[in-house]
């Protein structure tokens, strides 16, 4: 029974960012996703 009390709360934080990670789940929830799924131009800072 101990290794279920612990495997529980794992498996239902893998379940929930396999979920909500999902485009699919995006578009069930009504979510457009990020406002820049690429990320910033310049997140390096190299100043262009």
């Amino acid at each position: 029974m101990e290794g279920a009390v612990l495997l529980f709360p794992m498996l239902v934080e893998d379940v929930k960012q396999a979920f909500y990670t999902s485009e699919v789940a995006w578009q069930w929830l009504g979510y457009d996703g990020p406002p820049m799924p690429k990320g910033y131009a310049d997140v390096a800072g190299n100043g262009c």
